[in-house]
């Protein structure tokens, strides 16, 4: 189900979401439809003023709790993830731990929001870090609940509130992420919603988003950076890159080799920051 203001809903239809092992649908997804996204977006909105108001520690304590309800679910949500996207086992809860981590770690981080610039007789210069808004959260099938776990726990820490929409190939582990956290956070905070492209399209020229952080492919970025202007959103993109290994004539031939085969095939090669190509120095090249 999707997360909306709090509560738990069916979408106005249904899609289904295939097991890339087999091939074969084995889920159907929840389809938002554009009101209940502009419902999504009014709970946001309406939420934010008190969120923003809640002092920081209040909103550390409910980043600790959300980090043990994952713990706690820990087996559940790497299961479904591992059915949709894939991976083995290790890597989906991997993935989970590193939600906890962060949201551990944002729990009792000492963010300076407040600092004197300048202070004489002259002139006083306080900089001041406010909350943005509502937060559009856009993530990709390679990594989709770390994306999403990444992008809303950094949007809350600080005051802001999220809605996040997964990619429609992994969208499950996401929405039972949501389920895990519907009564961790005000109603409204966290909002969780799936859909295909169109769904995107809608969330990121919504007048009342405030911001987009969207990783994925280069030419969705694009495409993303292109419909926000409209409303002259402010924008995060972490795009696919093309990642290079330099290789000298001091490396150990076998250590490195080992390197260069993690971080070219992990998660099947489906990283951002995967290498694609090598460069190595002529006298050690045979070896490696």
């Amino acid at each position: 189900k999707m997360l909306i203001d709090g509560k738990l809903v069916d979408g106005e239809g249904t899609y289904g979401v295939a097991n890339p092992s087999t091939g074969t649908v084995f889920a159907q997804a929840p389809e938002c439809s554009r009101k209940q996204l502009d419902q999504a977006v009014a709970a946001a909105r309406k939420a934010f003023p008190a969120w923003a108001a809640t002092p920081v520690k209040e909103r550390q304590a409910l980043l600790a709790k959300a980090a043990a309800k994952v713990q706690e679910n820990l087996d559940a949500l790497a299961e479904v993830l591992v059915k949709e996207q894939g991976k083995p086992i290790a890597m989906a809860k991997g993935e989970f731990m590193g939600i906890i981590g962060t949201l551990k770690h944002l729990s009792s981080a000492n963010f300076e929001y407040e600092k004197v610039l300048v202070d004489n007789k002259k002139e006083r210069v306080i900089q001041r870090r406010m909350p943005i808004g509502v937060v559009g959260g856009i993530t990709p099938w390679n990594f989709p609940p770390l994306m999403a776990g990444w992008k809303f726990a950094e949007a809350l820490s600080t005051g802001n509130v999220c809605i996040i929409k997964p990619s429609p190939y992994t969208p499950l582990s996401t929405l039972l992420l949501g389920e895990v956290l519907c009564d961790v956070f005000p109603a409204g905070v966290l909002n969780i919603l799936s859909g295909g492209d169109q769904l995107g399209q809608w969330l990121v020229a919504h007048e009342g988003v405030h911001k987009i952080s969207f990783t994925g492919s280069t030419r969705a970025g694009k495409a993303i950076q292109s419909a926000s202007s409209s409303t002259l959103k402010r924008l995060t993109l972490e795009l696919g890159g093309n990642d290079a290994a330099v290789v000298l004539d001091d490396a150990d031939p076998k250590t490195t080799a080992e390197g260069l085969f993690q971080f070219s095939m992990g998660n099947s090669g489906q990283v951002c920051i995967a290498i694609k190509r090598a460069y190595v120095h002529k006298d050690i090249f045979d070896q490696v």
